[in-house]
């Protein structure tokens, strides 16, 4: 699990921050959204103290009956769950 505070700051976080310093907040911005969003897609778990847990949660394929007898299938997907810290 990654986990972004002051004292267990992860790996990725440091050997991307040189690319981090010395550009302007939309930069900094993407690139930390960047850096956070290829952790996610490697499903691994990120913790941001004080806000909470990111990780990704598989959803199965699934299929549900319309109201006018129409069987409707839901495919497969990976998506962003989150739970606040406590």
């Amino acid at each position: 699990m990654a986990e972004l505070s002051g004292a267990a700051i992860p790996v990725f976080w440091w050997t991307n921050f040189a690319l981090v310093t010395n550009m302007t907040d939309k930069a900094t911005e993407k690139k930390i959204i960047d850096v956070l969003a290829g952790e996610l897609k490697k499903h691994h778990q990120i913790q941001v103290n004080g806000l909470g847990t990111f990780s990704v949660e598989h959803k199965k394929q699934d299929q549900h009956q319309e109201s006018d007898g129409r069987i409707v299938m839901t495919p497969p997907a990976d998506i962003i769950a989150f739970t606040p810290e406590q």
